[in-house]
């Protein structure tokens, strides 16, 4: 421990109002431009604050990028001998704080300090309430109008076991409660835990809020999520579980919805269950307009439209059925077959929409796409896919004719694949 953490640590033991604790790891750049802002915004906060910074045994430049602010920021700065994991590291620093309040803020993310300061002299006139949620919004400056990822029209209180009201206006509202401010001394009493192969943990820590105390939710926003950090790139975890995680979202809503199902009628209890079908579709949506635009694994997205399709929600698809299931199809022979390789024109046989044509397009610019008909005898060395399982054509899945035409359909390629 060096001297500087020995008198940071000094001034904050009887007065610091708000913990706010980042974990760390390998994210040394990213580190100091958070660190900066914090030293730009400082003036708004007009209460004491300390900044507890974990390094999970990184191995890059973090622990200069602390020793660089320490002198400028009330940071105390551990760093761990091995990587414990992100949840151990989470959990070390809430056991550091000091202050009346705990924060958690990542390393590669913003917090709007002016916001913030409101947001803590509000929540401490809540004496009884435990956790203080608040929207987030997505952009890359604090000094812009950023749009939010959810919406409240106002602030409401959640009481103690009131999991009805706090299902109610999670379906509602689509509120994701993963910016929280909490009582530190509540949270240490409370030590909620997380089982992510379950449900979504975030669902499972506010519904464990909820049976502990009365939790509040402010429609202010103070925490900002970066998209494209002037930092660098990185993998953002956020945008991994928007493409994947619909299943343990459905787990943590029937989770809430398990805590208050027995004090409502059957009819009621229906209502409740298609209103968590709705909020799993609407994910499922986005998820599948991501994977399109970020050009993911086809036969994937395909699944995952099927499911919705499944659910009765085909009209939430981004683009039409037809296409993503073509799109899949084409993608599994052209990428998996060496008859298709050299093959420079994809002819679509039969009645297809233009756009199925146009996505193809953005997706193979290589080829050249076509929608026919019918066949033409003057069609050479082309990639030909078509509708129904071959017999109008006679051409079986993947055959090649003697004008160096390979041919195969979606109907045969997804029963031998998946039969």
């Amino acid at each position: 421990m060096t001297k500087s953490n020995i008198e940071i640590k000094k001034s904050f033991q009887n007065d610091c109002q708000l913990s706010i604790f980042i974990p760390t790891f390998e994210r040394g750049y990213f580190l100091d431009y958070l660190l900066n802002s914090f030293y730009e915004q400082r003036h708004f906060l007009e209460f004491n604050f300390e900044i507890i910074i974990s390094d999970n045994a990184s191995k890059d430049n973090t622990f200069e990028v602390v020793t660089s602010w320490k002198d400028r920021l009330p940071i105390r700065f551990f760093k761990q001998e091995t990587n414990i994991g992100s949840l151990k590291n989470y959990l070390f620093c809430i056991q550091q704080a000091r202050g009346e309040f705990c924060l958690y803020v990542a390393d590669d993310d913003l917090l709007d300090f002016s916001v913030l300061s409101q947001c803590v002299e509000e929540f401490q006139h809540l004496s009884d309430v435990g956790a203080y949620f608040t929207p987030w919004c997505i952009g890359s400056n604090i000094s812009k109008k950023n749009p939010q990822f959810y919406h409240l029209p106002d602030d409401f209180l959640v009481k103690k076991n009131d999991h009805l009201n706090l299902l109610t206006n999670i379906l509602n509202y689509h509120i994701f409660p993963e910016i929280c401010i909490f009582r530190t001394q509540k949270f240490n009493q409370l030590l909620p835990v997380s089982r992510e192969n379950i449900a979504f943990h975030f669902f499972t820590m506010v519904s464990e809020w909820t049976s502990f105390t009365p939790i509040y939710f402010s429609k202010r926003s103070f925490y900002l999520s970066i998209s494209d950090h002037p930092a660098g790139t990185r993998n953002q975890l956020g945008v991994e579980q928007v493409e994947n995680f619909w299943d343990s979202y459905r787990g943590g809503l029937e989770l809430i919805l398990g805590n208050c199902v027995n004090k409502m009628p059957i009819e009621t209890a229906s209502i409740f269950r298609e209103k968590i079908n709705q909020f799993i579709a609407i994910r499922m949506s986005i998820a599948i307009r991501l994977r399109i635009a970020k050009k993911r694994d086809k036969i994937e997205t395909f699944l995952l439209a099927s499911r919705l399709r499944g659910l009765g929600k085909e009209n939430l698809l981004p683009i039409p059925f037809q296409n993503i299931s073509v799109m899949a199809a084409i993608s599994y022979a052209i990428e998996n077959h060496e008859k298709t390789h050299d093959k420079k024109k994809l002819i679509l046989l039969g009645n297809y929409h233009e756009s199925v044509a146009v996505n193809i397009q953005k997706e193979f610019p290589e080829k050249e796409v076509y929608i026919l008909a019918g066949l033409r005898t003057e069609i050479k060395n082309s990639v030909i896919f078509f509708q129904g399982d071959g017999s109008e054509i006679d051409k079986e899945h993947l055959s090649e004719d003697l004008n160096g035409n390979v041919y195969f359909s979606e109907y045969t390629m997804l029963n031998i694949k998946y039969k």
